[in-house]
């Protein structure tokens, strides 16, 4: 537990040091996206290492939607990054997870973005499967800046730094 507010980041680090098995996952917990969708992503983990949950927003504001396809484009620009990386559900191999148990930039909620970012750098393969999600909230302008400025700032992080 996260009891000195370091992060999402922090937080799922040291949850992948002590978790057990061949496989890792999470799911966010602001209840987005039901546990049950873990089973619609592990069939895929047979074949690929990383996993990824992708939203369809169907039922949801036009202004979320427009978001999610801005926020998507905006990492795919700075990061080439080819699958979604804000929907909170993911399965990893921990052989995959190794590979970056050092020199980690993000310890906040683009986390996600990070680790995607940096896999897909070493031509691990990944895999984005649709998963059922229900928005229970909206995204605030704040929100929005901190997400465009971190990742900026991420990016020019992972510039620096050497794989």
């Amino acid at each position: 537990m996260d009891r000195g507010s370091r992060g999402k980041g922090w937080a799922l680090r040291e949850a992948f040091k002590v978790s057990k098995g061949d496989l890792v996952s999470f799911i966010d917990g602001d209840g987005d996206c039901c546990a049950r969708m873990l089973l619609r992503l592990l069939p895929f983990a047979e074949d690929f290492p990383v996993v990824v949950g992708s939203k369809r927003i169907t039922k949801s504001p036009l202004r979320r939607k427009i978001m999610t396809h801005v926020t998507r484009w905006w990492f795919r620009l700075l990061f080439g990054v080819k699958v979604d990386t804000q929907t909170g559900i993911k399965i990893f191999h921990r052989e995959a997870l190794e590979k970056l148990e050092n020199g980690w930039a993000c310890d906040d909620f683009l986390f996600d973005l990070e680790i995607i970012a940096r896999l897909q750098k070493l031509n691990v393969k990944m895999v984005e499967v649709p998963v059922e999600v229900e928005i229970k909230r909206q995204v605030s302008l704040k929100t929005i800046f901190l997400i465009a400025w971190g990742s900026i700032c991420l990016r020019l992080n992972l510039l620096l730094k050497k794989e």
